[in-house]
């Protein structure tokens, strides 16, 4: 015969067996598989639990609070990530029409009419010239004389 021992929420103190700490170590996309993958532990954790001596319902009530923790952190993440990528695109498009100076690799300086702005991989990327021009590579930015658009 076969023991199985309980599974409890007495690793949150020590790292081990802890459904927060699983889910921290675990690599996931979006809120909704961090939740998927709770409510697999959960389940799991019940199905081999040892019946005389259950896991608390504080314990479980602690649990949920860090799945719902950790989901809205994910979440708010999110949400900074898209901020970031929109402030970028902003600064790039009021450069659209501008003259920029930007280091040209070995070169040295070069010089030309910013034409279009894009984000990559986090980066703003200028299109001066037909090169894509990191920000971090502007030198100066000069204002052009003809009034833009919108």
């Amino acid at each position: 015969m076969s023991t199985t021992s309980p599974v409890s929420s007495a690793g949150a103190t020590n790292g081990t067996g802890s459904v927060a700490a699983a889910l921290n170590s675990a690599s996931t996309p979006n809120a909704q598989n961090l939740q998927n993958q709770f409510l697999q532990l959960l389940t799991t954790q019940l199905k081999n639990q040892d019946p005389l001596n259950p896991v608390s319902s504080t314990d479980m009530v602690a649990q949920l609070a860090q799945i719902s923790n950790l989901s809205a952190t994910e979440q708010l993440n999110s949400n900074f990530s898209d901020l970031l990528m929109l402030n970028q695109l902003t600064q790039g498009a009021n450069l659209v029409g501008d003259t920029v100076q930007y280091y040209n690799g070995n070169s040295g300086i070069a010089q030309g009419m910013v034409a279009a702005a894009s984000v990559q991989n986090g980066q703003l990327l200028l299109n001066v010239n037909g090169q894509a021009v990191p920000l971090s590579e502007v030198i100066s930015v000069s204002q052009n004389n003809t009034p833009k658009t919108s």
